[in-house]
């Protein structure tokens, strides 16, 4: 364009594509050719880092935009008093100054880019003033509670939680058992029974397991073991052993969220749901109770057509709150070894027409093992196991599986 290059430019923020290829390598070619410039690129800064590295370098920010209707950069650097320019993509033109816009092209940016040396930031007024906005939120949330002290009151009841029985299949995990066990007794819930099942773990290797079936199975809570049988027998075992209507299936690992069966019973009440499943918290291997910055993943199961349920698991883990009814009526969990038992009893459920939900929100830990079961799986005869369950389908949930991948990849896709 003609224009003095400037000595540096800092690129700040998350990778990203660039006309499908990695943002990064495009900013590497990019310094190859623009050798005249020093480039610094930081992908990995938090808020604090990115604000007190614009502070340092006193520079002007660039914010090209192309589809953005409230960004929060633009607010961070109107009240950070950064010297910034901005596309006219979406909201932003009803937050800054006119003279810090430009159109959200590559010739805006360029003419801007241009307009630069001659662009008196002292002069600038923003329409988006903090101080304001603050004052409107207050006198907002003022209002609201005005209205609500003039309501008449009403009292609110603690719903009751039901009976519930957690099963629980362990294996080897006697690392991770006293942790688990304490997430739930924590809850202080009177009607709460864990019954955990031992699948063939040697001796040696169930000490903890052993110190809790002593003191705790005086208080009505189960403790059993029987030959290593795989997990789904486990849980399989666990439910006979159960007194409860309500089961709650958790894994010896994992720990619970102190709200878990709160917010589960609760739902299921309101929704007339038979299983609802719970979405989790990835977290890596510790003895101790997790918390939220431990976390390095999410799964939440999607839902959708049971089509899509045979090949990615969209229908939850294996930690659902069941009715026994539903339970029973499905037979339980696939008991043999080569299968993701969770998977296909929950894809079960759902081609069978019973109304099986997903909560919204984590409510567990799950601990990721790069050792455990999963790690482990033989990928082709667990699917091979999982497709099988055609089989166990309504023939109306069967005809819909076919016309659905028939239109998908027959018709749609040649």
């Amino acid at each position: 364009m003609g224009a003095r290059l400037p000595r540096r430019v800092s690129c700040i923020g998350k990778s990203a594509e660039v006309q499908g290829r990695p943002s990064i390598d495009y900013l590497r070619d990019l310094q190859v050719e623009l050798g005249e410039i020093e480039f610094f690129i930081e992908t990995d800064f938090d808020y604090i880092q990115a604000i007190s590295y614009i502070q340092r370098c006193n520079g002007v920010v660039i914010i090209p935009s192309i589809l953005d209707n409230y960004p929060f950069t633009v607010i961070e650097s109107i009240i950070n008093n950064f010297r910034f320019i901005a596309s006219d993509a979406g909201g932003i033109p009803e937050m800054i100054d006119p003279a810090v816009r430009f159109p959200a092209t590559v010739e805006g940016l360029e003419r801007k880019l241009e307009e630069l040396p001659r662009l008196d930031f002292a002069r600038v007024r923003h329409r988006y003033e903090p101080d304001s906005a603050r004052e409107a939120w207050l006198a907002h949330v003022a209002e609201v509670l005005a209205e609500v002290r003039q309501a008449p009151s009403i009292q609110v009841l603690r719903e009751e939680v039901p009976a519930v029985s957690v099963c629980v299949p362990f294996y080897r995990h006697d690392m991770y058992i006293g942790r688990m066990v304490s997430s739930f007794l924590r809850m202080e819930l009177p009607q709460l029974q864990l019954v955990v099942v031992d699948d063939g773990t040697p001796t040696a290797e169930r000490a903890n397991f052993e110190t809790l079936r002593r003191e705790l199975e005086p208080l009505g809570h189960i403790f059993a073991s029987q030959p290593n049988a795989g997990p789904g027998a486990a849980r399989n075992r666990a439910a006979s052993l159960a007194w409860h209507n309500l089961l709650l299936f958790f894994d010896a690992d994992n720990v619970a969220h102190p709200d878990l069966i709160g917010r589960l019973s609760i739902a299921m009440a309101r929704s007339g749901a038979d299983s609802i499943g719970v979405p989790y918290i990835g977290i890596p291997p510790m003895l101790r109770l997790p918390i939220p910055e431990d976390a390095v993943m999410r799964y939440i199961g999607s839902g959708g057509p049971v089509s899509l349920a045979l090949f990615d698991n969209v229908v939850g883990d294996a930690c659902a709150l069941i009715h026994r009814t539903a339970f029973e009526a499905l037979g339980g969990f696939a008991a043999h070894r080569d299968c993701w038992e969770d998977w296909e009893f929950f894809l079960r459920a759902v081609g069978s027409g019973l109304r099986h939900y997903i909560y919204p929100d984590p409510l567990f830990y799950y601990t990721l093992d790069p050792q455990g079961r999963n790690a482990q799986a033989k990928t082709y005869t667990n699917r091979q196991s999982l497709l099988k369950c055609i089989d166990a389908l309504p023939v109306k949930v069967v005809g819909e599986i076919a016309r659905i991948f028939a239109t998908e990849y027959v018709v749609l896709r040649g």
